[in-house]
């Protein structure tokens, strides 16, 4: 009599198991990573949506006031404000002294699914001669 080789259905069934497992763990931590690529990739955009109202503040003159605005996508929301800055010791220095500085204040906003993120970052500037008193549309 010759004995038959070949697998028995409850090794079969442990194999299965074992490789939905490992599938399970792999799919586990490809999702997470494709949301960390997700999140990252939208810091940077709104890191770089920040960096180009500062460039754009420093090619015109500024108005003193808070302009809000949203990028042609419709997916950050920015908001910038221009003050006079207000020194340590908490003496105001006025923004119609050539000596007065400029604090910029911008901050994006967008919605990564149900929550609301944001970055936010801030700056100073010389008033250029041609300063505004009044924000701009």
């Amino acid at each position: 009599m010759t004995r038959q080789r070949g697998f028995t259905l409850i090794e079969v069934i442990a194999a299965f198991a074992l490789m939905a497992l490992a599938l399970t763990l792999c799919l586990s931590v490809a999702s997470r990573a494709y949301r960390q690529v997700a999140w990252s990739d939208a810091n940077a955009r709104a890191v770089l949506w920040a960096q180009s109202l500062a460039d754009e503040a420093l090619a015109q003159p500024l108005a003193i006031g808070v302009q809000e605005g949203e990028t042609p996508d419709h997916v950050f929301r920015w908001r910038r404000e221009v003050a006079a800055w207000v020194d340590p010791s908490g003496a105001v220095i006025a923004h119609g002294e050539s000596t007065g500085l400029l604090e910029i204040s911008m901050q994006v906003s967008w919605l990564d699914g149900e929550a609301t993120r944001s970055f936010s970052t801030r700056t100073l500037r010389l008033p250029s001669p041609k300063l505004v008193t009044g924000a701009t549309p």
